[in-house]
């Protein structure tokens, strides 16, 4: 029997979690004996080389109104002469047309929902095409059952998760001799309160004068962000870096790794911070608030406190102890709790399940 196809649908890749969501299921789930193709509608963010890993397809317009259309039943076309199996689609903006595709080929549908529903977004989740909805954290599944009419039995926890490092691969926090660098790294947009972090940074100067800033990212907050560092004063302290694909040089170069998001479904690219054994500092707010326990595996402050982050900066700048203690145990978490293997694993058996039930629904009846 050939190996199940799993067609992996997705937006534009960018510097975000979700896409490192994808390229992870893209790199791991032939290893559980199944077959593997990405469209997505953007790839230019990721090099050239990269893109050479993974079986790609690039389709643009796929959620361009009027465009799709004709984008999706040329892609239809090509689909048809070797169908996948399954849809997986991405996130919830990719939902239409995903599910314009499954309803065209007749085959099941799976989504994965990484963060919260828009004040007034509706989520047109249709059965009988749609089989199973993924949330990356517990808080997800509620937000999505609270607004929405789905059915508990719907909707699967799978965590996102992160690969293994190995120690020697994570690097020293708070080295002897050189300056305090604290971090963050995303997609640069309003709701991950990133001016917060640059407000905080400022405070931190005046405590800790040769601390450095990194923001690792690009997105539409990033001519603010650059404006604001200016009118703060604190621009030769603050490094702006873009990295296509790949987080780990941004986050070794990091002594603490900090998100200062108003709204988190999970917090993917902070899990990659913890493997690496970074502490964390991070606002109290949806999926961060269950992995990141105070005092325990990093350090919470309310959403937009500036002056509570920045206080928690230079205590753990003035502790190095407590750091690494929270690093270490962050990193502990994230091997038990949030390893790829343990995503794969369950995202298999929610795969496992849809096509043994589209199996039984199109066996033959006697």
């Amino acid at each position: 029997m050939d190996a199940p196809r799993i067609l992996l649908l997705a937006g534009e890749l960018r510097m975000r979690g979700g896409t490192a969501y994808t390229l992870r299921l893209a790199r791991h789930l032939p290893e559980s004996g199944l077959q593997v193709q990405i469209v997505a509608e953007n790839v230019q963010q990721l090099s050239r080389d990269y893109r050479r890993q993974f079986p790609l397809r690039e389709v643009t317009h796929l959620s361009t109104p009027v465009l799709n259309r004709l984008v999706l039943r040329l892609l239809l076309a090509e689909l048809r002469a070797e169908p996948p199996d399954l849809i997986h689609i991405q996130s919830r903006q990719m939902l239409a047309p995903g599910t314009w595709l499954a309803r065209h080929l007749n085959r099941p549908f799976v989504v994965t929902v990484h963060d919260y529903l828009a004040e007034r977004e509706s989520f047109k989740f249709s059965t009988p095409f749609g089989r199973r909805v993924i949330a990356v954290s517990d808080s997800v599944r509620n937000d999505l059952l609270e607004r929405t009419r789905l059915a508990p039995e719907l909707v699967s926890v799978v965590r996102s998760g992160v690969e293994f490092v190995p120690e020697d691969d994570c690097g020293g926090v708070f080295g002897e001799g050189r300056a305090p660098v604290f971090g963050t790294a995303g997609v640069l947009e309003p709701v991950k309160g990133l001016h917060f972090f640059l407000g905080a940074a400022a405070i931190v100067l005046r405590e800790i004068p040769d601390a450095r800033f990194l923001i690792s990212g690009t997105g539409p907050e990033e001519t603010r962000l650059f404006a604001l560092a200016r009118e703060l004063g604190i621009s030769s302290h603050v490094t702006f870096l873009t990295s296509p694909h790949d987080f780990s040089n941004v986050i070794r170069a990091m002594d603490v790794y900090c998100l200062p998001s108003l709204r988190q479904g999970l917090g993917t690219i902070m899990l990659e911070a913890m493997a690496r054994s970074r502490p964390v500092i991070a606002t109290k707010t949806g999926g961060v608030y269950s992995i990141v326990k105070d005092r325990e595996t990093g350090l919470v402050v309310p959403p937009g406190d500036v002056r509570a982050m920045a206080e928690k900066m230079i205590e753990l700048a003035g502790d190095p102890a407590l750091a690494r203690r929270l690093g270490q145990a962050g990193r502990e978490l994230v091997q038990r709790e949030y390893s790829v293997e343990r995503m794969i694993e369950q995202t298999v058996a929610v795969y496992r399940c849809v096509l043994e039930t589209q199996a039984v629904a199109a066996a033959p009846k006697t």
